[in-house]
C-alpha cells in the first residue's frame, strides 16, 4: 500500500463549506497540498459545486455522498497530484485517501 506521508505531503483534515453541500461530507482531507483553503474543493460557490461535480458518482450539484480521488491542481506556479477525500467521520479519511493513493501509484508507475 502507498505511504501516503511520503508521497502526498502534507496531510490536512478541514470541515467542509456548508456542512458537506457540495463535498458530499462535513469533512475533507486533502493530501499533497500546502494550503488546501485555496484550492477549488473550497473555493466560490461555483467554483466549488463545479470541483465536487466531477468525482465519479457526483452529479452537477455536487457529490451525492462521500467522494474521494486524486485531482492535479497548481500550486505556487508547480503542477502537483492532490487527493480529496471527503466524509463524515473524520476518523475513515485518512484510510480511504491512503486506498486511493494506493490505487492512484499503481496505476501510474
Amino acid at each position: 500500500m502507498s505511504n501516503i506521508i511520503e508521497d502526498f505531503w502534507p496531510v490536512n483534515i478541514r470541515e467542509s463549506r456548508y456542512d458537506g453541500v457540495y463535498s458530499g461530507g462535513r469533512f475533507v482531507l486533502t493530501a499533497g497540498y500546502y494550503f488546501p483553503a485555496n484550492s477549488e474543493a473550497f473555493g466560490a460557490d461555483p467554483t466549488c459545486m463545479a470541483f465536487w461535480s466531477s468525482f465519479e458518482d457526483a452529479n452537477s450539484h455536487g457529490a451525492n455522498g462521500p467522494v474521494g480521488g486524486v485531482r492535479t491542481v497548481t500550486e505556487n506556479g508547480t503542477e502537483k497530484d492532490v487527493v480529496f477525500v471527503s466524509g463524515d467521520d473524520p476518523t475513515e479519511l485518512l484510510e480511504r485517501a491512503k486506498n486511493i493513493a494506493a490505487d492512484y501509484r499503481g496505476k501510474n508507475e
